[in-house]
């Protein structure tokens, strides 16, 4: 199923493309760690897995943001409640650790 995004939308959302940057990126990080581990524990070639996986999640946060952008400006397609959103959400996800860290302490 094809979204109409654009003047004919009848809501303020915006309904991401499939895109191939998060499932990239938690392999990238499963390769840093697993470099962590090897280098730490003296297993040969471990620090050619934390170099790789440190430049393959480089990569793909800094052409992941890329797309984020270019949706974000040139595509046209965060109005002012997408905006809005982004905004928000770190927000109220600091909230939500510094209650957790209340409540546990």
């Amino acid at each position: 199923m094809k979204y109409n995004i654009g003047k004919t939308t009848k809501h303020a959302f915006h309904l991401v493309n499939l895109s191939p940057w998060p499932i990239l990126l938690s392999f990238s990080t499963l390769f840093t760690v697993s470099g962590i581990a090897f280098y730490m524990h003296s297993i040969p070639f471990g620090g050619l897995f934390l170099t790789h996986g440190l430049i393959c999640t480089s990569y793909c946060a800094y052409y992941w943001l890329g797309d984020i952008i270019d949706e974000a400006t040139y595509s046209g397609y965060h109005t002012s409640v997408v905006c809005y959103g982004l905004r928000s959400g770190p927000l109220l996800f600091i909230a939500s650790e510094i209650m957790l860290f209340f409540g546990l302490f």
